[in-house]
């Protein structure tokens, strides 16, 4: 098949994503890293749908749903969201539309697409990611990077109360979603077994991670007769753990003062990880920047020398590779996601709690510099042999030409 007639029927990606953000971190960068490429890649041969836009294209169905400078999701925009994108969906479905990929949002058990069950057209679902486990005080609505802000117990109860009602409706129109798709694209082997337990056939599943745009991410300088400077990033929520990589650095204080933990990010637990700062009494050797940009973030990686998490659930971890990218030995507790990329040639994983153990790691790497380069070289090879956007947009490539015939 030559490539003037290789994409000939049109692809529908509905939706790509609640909305395509600069500069943002995860979800909203896999979306637009896939839009750039793909737009590329398939010229008119390809449209999308999204909630927001700020880009300027014809290939863009813009629905206007959320505020295109920053994320103001409310339960309420997000039923608008379905509504309108489904709507879409079928506008755009015509005769011509070969393929219709439903890119993001997509958990399972919690998202559908009704036109995907109804329609003949070949479908595709994914990326694919688990639900999060660890659900706490994480759903308290704060004004952190763009999210909306809202106090009223009163709204928020009656939202739980909606979603506990809708839930089990919901989760059936998942799971049809998920029988009817031609080929689902899941961003690990353990969403792959999930749903192989769920006995959704083998065939249909696809393992697709996200990528990264590596040239973005340069070598660090590791010196063995300096301060070791650890960075931990995220989200400042509890499921996050980042009290106990604040415990750890305590821990190595006691043996070693040539230590600097760097927390980048902002949330509702900043207050209390700050006051724990203080009552450890290791402020000297603690740091918090508050927001970065995503843009912002690979800087802050090339300044460190080894990058830590201790987050009790991830259903990824775009984080993890970041760091890798970046040249950084990882050190993480065990959660889905990290389970799913940190290998023991350049990292390390242990258990959700186990401060003592990450501060013993921490120094371990400190004392072995020959260790410590082999695993920074481990880690950035990871990245440009499985990882790079290169390699990720060529499996999805081969997944439309085989849908496409």
């Amino acid at each position: 098949m030559n490539d003037e007639n290789k994409f000939q029927n049109k692809i529908l990606v509905s939706p790509l994503h609640y909305s395509l953000i600069k500069n943002k971190g995860s979800e909203f960068y896999w979306a637009r890293k896939f839009y750039e490429y793909s737009e590329k890649i398939y010229a008119k041969r390809i449209q999308f749908i999204t909630g927001a836009s700020q880009i300027n294209n014809k290939t863009i169905i813009n629905l206007n749903i959320f505020n295109k400078y920053k994320m103001d999701v409310s339960l309420k925009k997000v039923f608008l969201f379905y509504i309108k994108t489904t709507f879409a969906t079928i506008k755009y479905l015509d005769k011509n539309t070969k393929i219709l990929h439903h890119f993001l949002p997509f958990q399972i058990g919690k998202s559908f697409n009704i036109v995907g069950i109804l329609t003949n057209k070949r479908l595709i679902i994914g990326p694919i990611q688990l639900s999060l486990t660890f659900l706490d005080h994480d759903l308290s609505r704060k004004n952190i990077m763009g999210f909306k802000k809202e106090n009223k117990k009163f709204t928020y109860h009656i939202e739980k109360i909606i979603l506990l009602m809708i839930g089990p409706i919901i989760n059936v129109l998942s799971y049809l979603t998920l029988k009817k798709a031609d080929k689902l694209i899941v961003i690990s082997e353990n969403t792959k077994q999930f749903l192989l337990k769920q006995k959704i056939p083998a065939k249909k599943i696809e393992i697709i991670p996200p990528g990264i745009e590596i040239s973005l991410y340069g070598p660090n300088k590791f010196k063995n007769n300096k301060k070791l400077k650890i960075i931990s990033t995220g989200l400042l929520l509890e499921r996050k753990g980042f009290d106990y990589a604040i415990r750890a650095i305590a821990e190595i204080v006691k043996l070693d003062k040539n230590i600097e933990l760097t927390i980048v990010g902002d949330g509702p637990q900043k207050n209390k990880l700050q006051e724990l700062v203080e009552k450890l009494n290791i402020s000297n050797y603690v740091k918090f920047t508050g927001y970065v940009e995503h843009n912002q973030i690979p800087k802050l990686y090339a300044e460190s020398d080894i990058f830590v998490s201790m987050s009790k659930s991830e259903s990824w971890g775009q984080m993890y590779i970041e760091a890798m990218a970046s040249h950084l030995p990882v050190i993480a507790s065990k959660n889905n996601g990290s389970t799913s990329i940190v290998k023991d040639n350049f990292g390390f994983l242990i258990g959700q709690e186990d401060y003592k153990k990450l501060a013993e790691l921490i120094l371990y790497l400190k004392k072995h510099p020959k260790l410590f380069k082999q695993y920074s070289k481990n880690a950035r090879n990871e990245v440009e042999n499985n990882y790079d956007w290169k390699i990720i947009m060529k499996k999805y490539e081969k997944i439309y030409e085989e849908l496409l015939g």
